[in-house]
């Protein structure tokens, strides 16, 4: 009789598709939560990394402009220069787009960016001028030195601003010097001179009577500040370069912001009210209103790159905050609100105040 039992088939049982389909639903929802974590996490270190970016991108941008409006002025601070009512600066066979002895210029932008203009001068001699032995016998003539003057940090090459007492101002350039230490020349001869075909039509012919001064500019900087809207890149332009090449500076920026800060005279220091340059007198500020602007403020608004849908913001971006000084109010609060897709952006506002020191320290008495 065989006695051998037949196998316990349960032992040996496979997975039944029951199993197999739970197994599998089972794996695909940790799957599914391990990628959705993943992708949160991506998701966070991306918004954070924009956010570290743009705070970067406005510091760099603050800082790029707050550097340059603190040479403002040098050089072009003196009180004869900031009356100049009429200029000829024609130079190199091109007039000077935009020229002007005003330290810094503010264009307006209404609801968009404002535009900053920021000139300043280097030379040796700094705000010294020279004055003239003789008179000029005709626009084209030579300048004269006196003596005691010299010609110490007057170089060829060099930007020469002529004034009178008449506010009339002419620029002019150094092609060459004569050997001397007393005359710079200006016939269009094989001599050194000041070559005529580079310097405007209608120049003034400058006189002792007249109290005329010649400033050295040497180098002169002409630099307007802005922002594209569309690429969100703050930028620099040279307004002495013909081509007029932007410069990027900073991404994501969106705004660039800029007040006046003017004291009630000229004399004083203090700064009394900021104000915008889109109301008269402070949209082309005369020589009267540029002797009260002591200092800038400037507002940078940087937006991330990335997005953040799952917290849209509805809170108010404030450039400017409201200020008063002995129950006077100091300046106007100006803020916008993100409104559709601008709501799911982050912003970063960073705002400066830069005095002018070189008109601080120049004599408007």
């Amino acid at each position: 009789m065989n006695t051998t039992q037949a196998p316990d088939r349960r032992k040996y049982r496979g997975v039944t598709l029951v199993e197999l389909m739970v197994a599998l639903a089972i794996g695909l929802l940790t799957i599914l939560a391990i990628v959705q974590l993943m992708s949160s996490f991506g998701r966070e270190q991306r918004i954070s990394g924009s956010i570290n970016d743009v705070q970067s991108s406005a510091l760099i941008a603050l800082n790029t402009i707050s550097q340059d409006v603190q040479r403002a002025g040098h050089t072009l601070a003196h009180k004869r220069l900031q009356v100049c009512t009429m200029f000829k600066t024609n130079v190199d066979g091109a007039a000077l787009a935009d020229f002007s002895t005003a330290a810094v210029s503010i264009v307006d932008g209404g609801t968009g960016p404002d535009t900053l203009r920021i000139r300043y001068a280097e030379s040796a001699r700094g705000d010294t001028p020279v004055t003239l032995e003789a008179d000029m016998t005709s626009a084209t003539a030579d300048l004269r030195i006196k003596p005691a003057d010299g010609t110490y940090g007057i170089h060829v090459n060099d930007l020469l601003l002529v004034t009178n007492d008449g506010n009339q101002c002419t620029l002019r350039k150094v092609t060459a010097m004569e050997s001397g230490p007393l005359w710079l020349r200006a016939a269009a001869t094989a001599s050194p001179n000041f070559n005529p075909a580079t310097n405007p039509d209608g120049r003034v012919a400058y006189t002792t009577a007249a109290n005329s001064l010649v400033f050295t500019l040497g180098s002169l900087t002409q630099r307007s500040y802005s922002v594209d809207a569309t690429t969100r890149i703050l930028g620099s332009r040279e307004l002495l370069d013909p081509a007029g090449t932007q410069n990027p500076i900073a991404e994501d920026i969106i705004d660039l912001q800029a007040q006046y800060g003017i004291t009630a005279t000229a004399a004083s220091d203090t700064v009394t009210q900021w104000v915008n340059a889109s109301a008269a007198p402070w949209v082309t500020p005369g020589p009267a209103e540029r002797k009260r602007i002591k200092a800038v403020r400037i507002a940078i608004v940087a937006r991330t790159a990335e997005p953040d849908f799952r917290n849209p913001s509805t809170d108010e971006i404030v450039l400017w905050p409201e200020v008063t000084t002995a129950g006077a109010q100091l300046s106007v609060k100006r803020a916008f609100t993100p409104t559709g897709d601008a709501r799911r952006y982050r912003y970063r506002v960073l705002r400066t105040v830069v005095p002018l020191k070189n008109l601080l320290w120049a004599d408007f008495s």
